[in-house]
């Protein structure tokens, strides 16, 4: 599956990653319908413009 991943100051890239499975009975997949990030942790990663759309 695609991951839009951190990878340093100002970089971010699309990254192939492997696909979450259940493996113990406490194990559980969840699908995020909305997320958000502070204005902290998108200042320290580096950006300074605002996303208006979708990632994907």
């Amino acid at each position: 599956m695609k991951a839009l991943t951190y990878q340093g100051p100002g970089k971010k890239q699309w990254s192939e990653i492997p696909t979450p499975v259940v493996d113990k009975p406490t194990d559980a997949i969840i699908q995020i319908l909305h997320t958000t990030i502070c204005g902290t942790t998108w200042k320290n990663c580096g950006s300074r413009t605002l996303i208006s759309q979708p990632a994907w």
